[in-house]
């Protein structure tokens, strides 16, 4: 960019992160997520010590202004946040084609790299709304959970309530809980037999991201 000799960039936002290291991101900040000021300000001055944008600075003005996330996000408070670091940290971990880890426990039949594409995690989470819910069914006499056929978080057609490969037990109970849900007004998800979202969303459009510690419910 410097090669072409702009009068001046207009910069759009964003010119740092707050989360960890990007997937394939061509600098790597190291570290976690940025909270505190001194955070921040560690950040961007890790940014402003690369040699290349300090010769793009000194090249020509800049012009930076907010993006989307900023004025709805914060000062419109418009949007309260997509998730958060749990959505972020999920979503990076899905796009890190590299770590293998979980796959015989949570995806042994998908490609990693298909986890979104087939609908198994999305960047924006539901949960996040605070209208889905992850649910099961228990047997009141043991406490135990009865058969459903899978775990949670299964990424695999054995997890949607339509699959048949599951026992006979386990399909009955899957429907068994999806006519309790709907009759309250839930809709279920196509791939997830656990999953239901609340039909009236008071917040449809609204993703919190509220900081919970440990002592949370002591205080509230």
């Amino acid at each position: 960019m410097r090669a072409d000799a702009p009068d001046f960039v207009l910069f759009l936002g964003d010119y740092i992160y707050e989360y960890p290291n990007a997937v394939g991101a061509v600098r790597s900040p190291g570290g976690g997520w940025t909270v505190t000021l001194d955070d921040y300000r560690r950040r961007h001055a890790l940014h402003k010590s690369d040699t290349d944008l300090q010769a793009m600075h000194a090249a020509c003005p800049w012009f930076v202004t907010w993006d989307d996330h900023e004025v709805q996000n914060d000062y419109a408070g418009l949007t309260p946040g997509d998730g958060g670091p749990a959505v972020a940290d999920f979503a990076a971990w899905a796009r890190d084609l590299e770590d293998q880890r979980t796959k015989l426990d949570f995806y042994p039949n998908v490609d990693k790299s298909r986890l979104f594409e087939l609908g198994y995690i999305a960047e924006r989470s539901g949960h996040s709304r605070g209208s889905t819910i992850d649910i099961t069914l228990i047997d009141l006499a043991t406490g135990a959970e009865i058969e459903m056929g899978t775990p949670f978080d299964l990424f695999d057609t054995r997890s949607w309530p339509t699959d048949t490969t599951v026992s006979d037990a386990a399909q009955a109970n899957r429907l068994a809980l999806q006519r309790i849900m709907v009759a309250h007004g839930f809709r279920p998800l196509r791939e997830e037999w656990w999953h239901f979202t609340l039909n009236n969303e008071p917040f449809p459009e609204t993703y919190f991201d509220t900081p919970i510690s440990q002592d949370s419910g002591a205080r509230s």
